[in-house]
């Protein structure tokens, strides 16, 4: 259902009650139903507008998802990471890269909204976001491991997988974040 027909049948709604003359005990009815009515509507309008400017941070993302269908579409299913076994380091350069590479873009879209023009603190908040990732994703990797039945990941290996990801946001937020 489109914005509009959603609207039209809220305005639909609000003139089928305003229309309704009738008052109980002195109060006017249509004042009971109506004000609330407008507000959930003006509330509904504000909403579909947030909603609107989050699809629009949407193509952001899509380095990342391309890297993630990349690696479980071709790489993990053609046993790629146990013949080699060392891609794993890159991947994870590559993924903080990727993600560093987003979240610009994102702040860069947010720019009216979020103004961070001190480039260390942005690449602070960069680096942090890229850290965040990294570790919600070696816990993903950890309980895929857990699953399979996998004894690849040990620790010494999400330490060197945080510490690439991180690498390769700090790279990308040096290079490529220009404010």
């Amino acid at each position: 259902m489109k914005k509009q027909e959603i609207i039209k049948i809220i305005d639909d709604e609000i003139d089928r009650i305003s229309n309704f003359d009738n008052s109980i005990h002195g109060h006017d009815l249509t004042k009971l139903i109506t004000s609330p009515l407008r507000n959930i509507k003006r509330e509904i309008r504000e909403l579909i507008m947030k909603f609107k400017e989050i699809l629009k941070l949407i193509p952001c993302f899509y380095l990342p998802i391309i890297i993630f269908i990349i690696q479980y579409a071709i790489l993990m299913p053609f046993g790629f990471y146990t013949k080699f076994v060392w891609f794993d380091i890159p991947m994870h350069f590559l993924g903080g890269c990727a993600i560093a590479y987003s979240f610009i873009l994102v702040l860069n879209k947010l720019d009216d909204k979020v103004i961070i023009k001190d480039k260390l603190i942005r690449i602070l908040i960069i680096i942090s976001f890229v850290g965040f990732v990294a570790i919600f994703w070696e816990f993903y990797e950890h309980l895929v491991n857990v699953l399979l039945n996998d004894p690849i990941n040990v620790y010494g290996d999400t330490m060197l997988d945080l510490l690439m990801g991180l690498l390769g946001g700090l790279v990308i937020a040096l290079i490529k974040d220009e404010n």
